[in-house]
Parts: C-alpha cells; structure tokens; sequence
C-alpha cells in the first residue's frame, strides 16, 4: 500500500487482527486511520483519528469509521477485551467541527452499510464525499451511488456524494472533483472500473506479490498447516499474548 501511494486506509478487522503490528503505533508510512475505535484502557483512539492531505491548493480531510457492532464476531475475546466501537455518529460530530475549519474538502472512509452511511451522512452536515466498503442485502441498494458500476456526472451542490468501493480488489474507483477558483466544489466525474485480465499488471507490485507466495519460509509453514496436529499447536500459540509467548520460549 505504501509503494502503491495510499494516502489513507480505515482501520478494519484485517487491521485489528494484528494490532501488535498496525494498530500499536508502528506505524507505515501512509496513514492507518480510525475515528470510532477506541482503547478500552485509555478511551483514547486505536490510531489516528483522521488525516489532512494537500492536492494543490486543496485540502482533503479523510475520516474512517467502523459500524458499533463490528467486534460482534471476532473469535478472539482478548481483542474485544482491548477495544471498543464507539458510535460512529458521535465520532463524526467529535472530529468534523476541526476539519471543516481546517480542509476543503471532506471525505468519510466507512465500513458500514451503505444504507447506514447515506443515513448519518445524511443528518450531518460537513462530509462532502463518503467511500463504502461495507455491505449490506443487495435489495436494500437502491440509490445509484451504491452501484458498482454507477458512472456520470451530477452537481454536487450541497447534496454528500456517497460511491461503492467494489470488493476483494476486482475494482478501482475513479472521482474527479472540480473547484471554482476560491476553492468552493462545483460538480464531480465518477466511474467504477473492473481489473481484469485486460488491465496490464504493475511489474514492482507483481514482483512482491510473487516473492510473498513463493517464499520457502512460508510455504513450509503452509505443509506444517496441513498436518492436524501441528495446527492446533500453533492455532494455541496464536492465542497467547506476547508475554505469555515469550515465557513458552523460556520453557
């Protein structure tokens, strides 16, 4: 992602998964942000809360939200033990008032529904632009933004644009965003874009690609995977935090 040139990725459930690495502020170069995840021991925020990126003469604000009940499901309760969702509306109202003091332009990152997100964007003044990657029941899509294939131009007026993410990397989204000369937004271009076969592949994100599954070390652990009892070994030690793992080693 940092080679790639992210300026932003909102903190999910891949991210939470190995807070050891992403969340406990060793942090990459591009920012891993969340405004609604919480640690339970300081009430502070998991990582940055939102980010402020220059485009010219323009300045973007990003924030990122997670639904309230996305911890609901994670099978490893040391993790529910550390964390906490707070609402994301409340998040929102927390950060918004700096950023539209501070930016042009503010674009909410959200794994919430679709439907949630038009909802509270909706009742909240400030967010220009929403990105979803949540999902919901393909007969409550109804609004046009929420097609992965929507494309065309609309003013934007007052009105918060709220676009689909597409899943599992098959698309890539474009949005072009026009400014009058004292940086009011006067209308948008978007479309949806699938990566198929036909798009030609970026030869240094190809090259690490490969060198990840080709990697011995990790193919031989893929074999030790295979063998029952080796799995449940290390699916133990995989729960362990990193003091209790240390002392297994002492043994």
């Amino acid at each position: 992602m940092e080679t790639m040139g992210y300026a932003a990725v909102n903190a999910g459930l891949n991210e939470i998964c190995c807070p050891q690495s992403i969340l406990n502020r060793q942090l990459p170069v591009f920012p891993v942000i969340t405004s609604n995840l919480i640690r339970k021991s300081t009430k502070g925020p998991v990582a940055e809360p939102f980010v402020i990126k220059s485009v010219g003469s323009i300045r973007v604000g990003i924030l990122g939200i997670l639904p309230a009940n996305a911890l609901s499901d994670w099978p490893d309760s040391s993790y529910i033990d550390q964390y906490d969702i707070i609402s994301p509306e409340l998040a929102i109202n927390q950060y918004l008032p700096e950023l539209k003091q501070k930016t042009d332009l503010v674009i909410l990152l959200s794994l919430c529904s679709p439907k949630a997100t038009r909802l509270f964007v909706q009742n909240t003044k400030g967010i220009d632009v929403a990105i979803v990657s949540g999902k919901e029941d393909t007969s409550a899509q109804t609004a046009d933004d929420c097609k992965k294939n929507s494309t065309g131009d609309r003013i934007i007026k007052k009105e918060p644009v709220i676009l689909d993410s597409g899943s599992n990397g098959t698309t890539i989204g474009y949005l072009e965003i026009n400014f009058s000369e004292d940086n009011d937004i006067i209308d948008f271009k978007n479309s949806t874009n699938h990566l198929d076969s036909s798009v030609p592949e970026d030869l240094e994100i190809k090259t690490m690609i490969d060198s990840y599954l080709h990697d011995p070390i990790r193919l031989k652990r893929l074999r030790i995977l295979q063998n029952p009892k080796h799995k449940n070994e290390i699916e133990a030690v995989q729960q362990l935090s990193p003091e209790e793992y240390v002392k297994t080693l002492q043994k």
